[in-house]
């Protein structure tokens, strides 16, 4: 009880030398209890009556049998001054330990003569000492006291947040000091600073070759690899099949071809050549015949396990060259093209019977 007593009153007599000597006395039960009416008052949100009890205390003296002290300023003030419920309730465990510390440091009746003492000598020993603004009373040990204890969870997350922003913060700097240092020239005095060994020259141009080298093959690679597009650059733009393949049978597209290879027009034959494999692969369901369509997209739409693609590629990239590009057209050239259409025709009106 005498080390709990020791650690209130020290407060109490450095501020009650402040005080003014006509100041209102009060016992310690009093003024217990009127500390027990400001915490119930906060307890039920009576906080114009919290404030005014707080302030009519700041004045009083209290005395204690043959002590006499002020009012705890470093609790009753910040309550009398307190604008909403939060600074209000941030005071109440302080208010509470102080409440708590009184109890215990109520002396009985017949305390021992050496407690009186040692109460004096403690007194003396406090007056000596000049109070700090705030009330706060160094040397109190604070075992199984929570610093944050008067603090409300929001506040606990948010000063969480500014020290992990803060942390993250002093770490980005510390990463950036780095690589200033890391990359940032260096300068040397002219006098101190040494000339490039050629051999240094040389192993850079050795390292600048060998990438080089190692780019170019790897380009190479990358080209033999890739197949060879179908479609060459500027024929996914041919122009769209002018003539409906399916308006005639294949046999009158094959007879209307033989007719003008006869005549010596070959351009003309090749088309009625080409007309009748779209025709037949067409009927074959193998391609889908629609209006605009370009020749290269029913390239692209023949199924490639279908025997002869390459063969209808290859008609294809001619009859283009002969229709549109205007190629010389000559008996060897329509030989070859007429061949590869009539291999196409074969296996297509095999599957179908297409006549």
């Amino acid at each position: 009880m005498r080390h709990l007593l020791a650690l209130v009153l020290p407060l109490s007599l450095s501020l009650a030398a402040a005080a003014p000597a006509a100041a209102e006395a009060i016992s310690a039960s009093e003024y217990h209890r009127r500390l027990v009416a400001i915490r119930d008052a906060i307890e039920a949100d009576e906080l114009a009556a919290v404030r005014d009890r707080a302030a009519s205390l700041l004045p009083i003296r209290v005395r204690d049998g043959e002590l006499e002290f002020a009012a705890d300023r470093s609790v009753l003030g910040p309550l009398s001054r307190a604008k909403d419920r939060d600074e209000f309730l941030k005071m109440l465990p302080r208010l509470e330990i102080l409440i708590r510390e009184l109890d215990a440091s109520r002396a009985p009746p017949d305390a021992s003569p050496s407690d009186r003492e040692l109460l004096e000598s403690l007194r003396r020993e406090e007056e000596a000492r000049e109070m700090r603004e705030g009330g706060e009373v160094g040397g109190i040990p604070v075992e199984g006291i929570d610093p944050d204890a008067d603090i409300s969870l929001p506040e606990r997350v948010q000063k969480w947040i500014e020290d992990a922003a803060r942390w993250l913060r002093e770490k980005i700097q510390d990463f950036f000091a780095w690589l200033r240092d890391l990359f940032e020239p260096r300068v040397v005095p002219a006098a101190d600073a040494p000339g490039i060994a050629p051999w240094v020259w040389a192993m850079i141009g050795l390292v600048a070759a060998i990438i080089l080298v190692l780019a170019w093959r790897a380009f190479r690679n990358r080209q033999a690899k890739e197949p060879e597009p179908e479609v060459r650059a500027g024929e996914a733009r041919a122009r769209p099949i002018e003539e409906n393949p399916l308006a005639r049978t294949v046999s009158e597209w094959e007879r209307l071809a033989l007719e003008l290879a006869a005549q010596g027009r070959f351009r003309e034959s090749a088309r009625a050549w080409y007309l009748a494999v779209l025709s037949t692969l067409c009927r074959a369901g193998l391609l889908q015949y629609r209006k605009g369509r370009t020749n290269w997209e029913y390239v692209l739409q023949l199924p490639v396990a279908f025997q002869h693609r390459p063969d209808f590629v290859e008609i294809t990239r001619d009859f283009d060259r002969l229709w549109y590009g205007r190629g010389e057209a000559n008996a060897e050239l329509h030989d070859s093209f007429s061949g590869r259409s009539r291999r196409i025709l074969d296996q297509a009106g095999a599957r179908r019977g297409v006549a």
